[in-house]
C-alpha cells in the first residue's frame, strides 16, 4: 500500500512539473508581447504532447508495470466473468489435481521424509537388528532388545550419546478412576542427546536410569500440550505427585512432576503423542532386560567425524563377541510366510533424521505407488488445461487481432492473458489446499489390555463376566489373533512311522476352556480343555489340524505324546480346526495350544475375548466386572474382531480406497477435459457445422461427426492405458489380496466405464453442435 501511495504521489509531482512548466513558458511569452492563446500553442509545441512526454518519464522510473497492474487484473476477471464455463472448468480441474497432490506429497513428508525438531538431526541414527536364514534377509524392524542399549552404552566409542525410547500406555490414577494415557519411557540421557529443552524445570538425566534415585518417587517430564490441556499450564505443577497403577511393564509405581518440555518436539516415533515422560527404570527394571526381546527403539547421535558404516562395524562386532559367549540366544525372522530361525544377526546403523514409524516398511511402498498416481492426474490436468487454453486463445483469435490493430504490443497482450491464468491458478490452487488439509487429516487417520498375575482375580472376572445377561462365552489368552502378540516354542514328535518330527518355532497360544466357543474355532477330535487343569496338573494341549498332521503324519495324534524345549512332555488331548492367526495374506500356521491356567498364570499380557448378541453387551460386561473387582485396574479400548480383520487389511483397504478414489479422480479430470476441448472445436468449427447444414446435413448426422472424431482421440488412449495396466501388474501383485492384477471382468468393466465417460463427456458438446442454425451461423462469420 505504501509503494502504490509512493507512485500516485509522483505521477502527481510530475503532472504538477510538468503544468508549471508549461506556465512559466507561457508567461515568458505573454511577456514578449503574445496572446495568451499563442503562448500556450507555442509553449506545448516546444515541450510536446504532455501525455507522451508524462508516459516517457515514467517508463524511465522503471514502475510503469504497476500502474497497468490495476487495469490488467480488472480486464481479466472481466474476461473470466464472460466465460464462466471455462472458468468452473479449469478451477474444478485444478481444484481436484492441486488437492490430491497435496494431500498425498503432505502424508508423505509427515510419515517418511520429514526430519525429526531435535538439534542436528543429520547426525541422528537408529540402530536395528538385521536376521537373516539360509542367505534370506529379513526386513529390518524398527525395534531391538533394551538390554542392547545396555550392552553398547558401556563398550561403543563412535556414538556422542545413546537413547532408548518405549511408547505404550500407563494406567494413570486420579480422582475420577483409573485411566490408560500415552507415555514414553526413556532412558535418562536420551532427551540430553536429542538436544531438547524444557519450557519449566528440568529434563530427564542419566542419573534418573538408577531406580533406587527415584525417592519418594520417579521423575516425570509432561509433554507441552498435556501441560497446557490437562494442567491448565500451571507452573506451580513441579513437585506433584503422580500415582501409576500396575500394567503391562510395570507395578504400582509413583511419580513426581519435575518439568515440562518445550513445544515442537513430541516423540522420535513418527506420529506419537506421548502425555508425559519417563525413566526406562520405571517401567523396565535391569533384571527384565534381555536381548531375545523387541521393545525398545534405540537412536543414537553420531561424533563429529564418525560415519554410520564406521559406527556400524564397531558395535556390531560387541554384538557378535556376546553372540559367541552367550549360545543360548535365539532369534527368529518371518520370511515367506512363517517365522524360521535366523542363522545370521547383524546390527545396523541407518540414518535416523526422520524418526522411526513402526509401520514404515508397510506403508513406504504403497505410498510412493500413490504420489506416482495422483502425479499422473497432476499431468493429465495440465495437459487438459493446455488444451483448454488453447483452445480458448483461438477462439479469440480476432478479439486479439484488432487489440494489435489499435496499437497494443504484444507484451501487454501476454501480460493481460498471464494475468487470467494467475487468478484461475490462485483460485484452484487456494481451493485445493482447503481440500488437501482436509484429506490429510483423513488419511492419517486411515494410517493409525493389561494384565494381572493373581489366579483368583482372573477367575473371578471371567465368572463375573460369563454371568452377565446376553454374553454367549467368555474367555482369556495370552495374545489374540491378527492383534501382532506371538509366541513361538520349539515342539518335536516320534510318530509311530518312525523318526523325529520337530518345528523349532511352532505358534504356542496359552487359552482358557472358552477360548474354541468365543472364536468358533471348531473342535474336531477329543476335548477341551477344563478349570481343573490349573497349577501343577500334568501338562496337556491341543493341536491344530495343520500341527496335528504335521506331527503325527500317519494319524493318531490324538493322546500321543508331543515334546516341548529339552524336557517338558505333553499330551494331546483334542485338535481344533485352522485358523489364520498372523496375516490373512499367508496360510494358517501350525498352532499349539495349552492351558492358560495351568502356568498359574505367568504372562505378562493377557486378552479377554467375549461373545454376546451385541458388542455394547460386552464391553459393559467387561468394565462393570472391572469395576467391581478390579477398580483400580485400567481397561483398554475394547476392539471388536471386525475391527482387527480390519486393522489387518489396513494397507490393502488404504490402497483401495486411494486407488479408487484417484482413478475416480482421473476419469473426471478426463471427461471435464473432453468436454472443454469438445466444447471449444464445436465453438471453432460452427461455420464449418453450419455450411455442412445448409448443404443438407442432418443433426444427427453432425452429431455422428462430432462423437466420431472424439472417439478417435478416447479409443487409443484406452488402448494406451490398457498397455500400462498390463506393465504395472507386477508392482500391483504384492498389495492385493485376494485378486487378481489382470481381472478380465474388471478390465472390461474399466475400459466400459472410459468409454461411457468419454461418450458422456462428448455429448453436450454434439448437441450444441447440431443444434447449430445455418443462418446464424453464417451471420456470427
Amino acid at each position: 500500500m505504501n509503494l502504490l501511495f509512493l507512485w500516485e504521489r509522483r505521477k502527481h509531482e510530475l503532472q504538477e512539473e510538468l503544468e508549471a512548466h508549461i506556465r512559466l513558458a507561457v508567461e515568458e511569452r505573454i511577456a514578449r508581447g503574445q496572446s495568451p492563446q499563442e503562448a500556450r500553442r507555442a509553449a506545448i509545441c516546444e515541450l510536446g504532447n504532455p501525455l507522451l512526454v508524462s508516459d516517457v518519464t515514467r517508463q524511465q522510473w522503471g514502475w510503469e508495470w504497476l500502474e497497468k497492474l490495476g487495469p490488467d487484473l480488472r480486464y481479466a476477471v472481466r474476461q473470466i466473468r464472460k466465460t464462466p464455463g471455462y472458468t468452473l472448468t479449469a478451477v474444478l480441474t485444478l481444484t481436484l489435481a492441486v488437492g490430491a497432490n497435496t494431500a498425498i506429497f503432505a502424508l508423505l513428508y509427515a510419515l517418511l521424509l520429514r526430519s525429526l525438531p531435535v538439534e542436528r538431526p543429520d547426525q541422528i541414527v537408529q540402530l536395528k537388528l538385521q536376521l537373516s536364514a539360509s542367505g534370506v534377509r529379513g526386513e529390518p524392524g524398527p525395534f531391538v532388545s533394551d538390554a542392547l542399549y545396555d550392552l553398547l552404552s558401556r563398550t561403543q566409542t563412535v556414538f556422542a550419546g545413546m537413547c532408548g525410547w518405549q511408547e505404550y500406555d500407563l494406567n494413570l490414577r486420579e480422582t475420577d478412576g483409573t485411566r490408560p494415557v500415552p507415555a514414553a519411557s526413556l532412558t535418562g540421557g536420551c532427551m540430553r542427546v536429542l538436544g531438547l529443552r524444557a519450557a519449566l524445570g528440568r529434563l530427564l538425566q542419566d542419573a534418573d536410569d538408577n531406580p533406587a534415585s527415584a525417592g519418594e518417587g520417579f521423575p516425570v517430564v509432561l509433554a507441552y500440550d498435556y501441560w497446557r490441556t490437562h494442567f491448565a499450564a500451571d507452573p506451580s505443577v513441579l513437585g506433584r505427585q503422580m500415582q501409576f497403577g500396575a500394567s503391562m511393564r510395570s507395578g504400582p509405581a509413583k511419580g513426581i512432576i519435575v518439568g515440562v518440555l518445550a513445544p515442537g518436539f513430541e516423540s522420535v516415533q513418527v506420529g506419537g503423542r506421548p502425555n508425559f515422560y519417563v525413566p526406562l527404570a520405571m517401567t523396565d527394571p535391569a533384571a527384565q532386560h534381555n536381548l531375545g526381546s523387541f521393545d525398545t527403539s534405540l537412536v543414537a547421535r553420531l561424533r563429529e567425524g564418525v560415519s554410520a558404516p564406521a559406527a556400524q562395524a564397531q558395535v556390531d562386532a560387541v554384538f557378535q563377541a556376546k553372540l559367541k559367549e552367550d549360545k543360548r540366544l535365539r532369534y527368529f525372522t518371518f520370511i515367506s510366510g512363517k517365522f524360521v530361525e535366523a542363522d545370521q544377526v547383524h546390527v545396523l546403523v541407518v540414518p535416523g533424521r526422520t524418526g522411526y514409524f513402526y509401520l514404515r516398511q508397510l506403508y513406504e511402498k504403497p505410498l510412493y505407488l500413490i504420489e506416482g498416481m495422483v502425479g499422473l492426474s497432476l499431468l493429465v490436468a495440465c495437459a487438459y488445461l493446455a488444451m483448454l487454453a488453447s483452445a480458448r486463445a483461438l477462439g479469440r483469435r480476432r478479439e486479439l487481432a484488432l487489440r494489435m490493430a489499435l496499437g497494443a504490443s504484444r507484451r501487454r497482450l501476454a501480460a493481460q492473458l498471464v494475468w487470467e491464468s494467475v487468478l484461475l491458478a490462485a483460485a484452484g490452487g487456494g481451493l485445493g489446499t482447503l481440500l488437501a488439509w482436509g484429506a490429510e487429516r483423513g488419511l492419517l487417520a486411515m494410517i493409525q489390555t493389561s494384565g494381572s498375575d493373581r489366579l483368583e482375580l482372573h477367575t473371578g472376572l471371567i465368572d463375573r463376566i460369563a454371568h452377565t445377561p446376553g454374553v454367549e462365552s467368555v474367555s482369556l489368552s495370552q495374545a489374540f489373533p491378527l492383534e501382532g502378540g506371538t509366541y513361538m516354542e520349539q515342539v518335536s514328535s516320534q510318530p509311530a512311522s518312525g523318526g523325529i518330527r520337530t518345528d523349532n518355532s511352532l505358534t504356542e497360544l496359552s487359552v482358557t476352556p472358552g477360548y474354541f466357543a468365543t472364536l468358533g474355532v471348531p473342535i474336531l477330535q477329543g476335548r477341551n480343555f477344563t478349570l481343573d487343569e490349573r497349577g501343577e496338573q500334568p501338562n496337556v494341549c491341543i493341536l491344530n489340524r495343520s500341527a496335528a498332521e504335521y506331527f503325527f503324519p500317519d494319524g493318531g495324534a490324538l493322546g500321543s505324546a508331543l515334546t516341548m524345549g529339552k524336557d517338558i512332555r505333553m499330551r494331546v488331548v483334542g485338535i481344533v480346526g485352522d485358523t489364520l492367526y498372523n496375516d490373512l495374506r499367508q496360510s494358517a500356521p501350525r498352532i499349539i495350544y495349552q492351558p492358560l491356567l495351568q502356568g498359574g498364570l505367568s504372562h505378562p499380557l493377557l486378552v479377554f475375548a467375549v461373545r454376546a448378541s451385541d458388542p455394547g453387551t460386552a464391553v459393559s460386561a467387561v468394565r462393570n466386572s472391572f469395576r467391581e473387582l478390579a477398580p483400580d485396574l485400567a481397561v483398554d479400548k475394547p476392539v471388536t474382531m471386525t475391527e482387527l480383520v480390519a486393522s489387518a487389511m489396513a494397507r490393502e483397504r488404504m490402497m483401495a480406497f486411494l486407488a479408487g478414489f484417484f482413478a475416480l479422480l482421473t476419469l473426471t479430470l478426463t471427461g471435464i477435459g473432453l468436454y472443454g476441448v469438445l466444447n471449444y472445436s464445436v465453438v471453432r468449427r460452427r461455420t464449418e457445422i453450419g455450411v455442412r447444414m445448409a448443404l443438407g446435413a442432418t443433426p444427427g448426422g453432425v452429431m455422428t461427426m462430432i462423437l466420431r472424431d472424439a472417439m478417435r482421440l478416447v479409443l487409443p488412449g484406452v488402448a494406451l492405458g490398457g498397455a500400462g495396466v498390463w506393465a504395472v501388474t507386477r508392482l500391483l501383485g504384492s498389495l492385493l489380496y485376494g485378486v487378481r492384477p489382470l481381472d478380465p471382468q474388471m478390465c472390461a468393466l474399466s475400459v466400459a466405464v472410459l468409454v461411457a465417460t468419454a461418450l458422456l463427456a462428448c455429448a453436450l458438446p454434439a448437441r450444441r453442435a447440431a443444434a447449430v442454425h445455418p443462418v446464424e451461423a453464417l451471420r456470427f462469420e
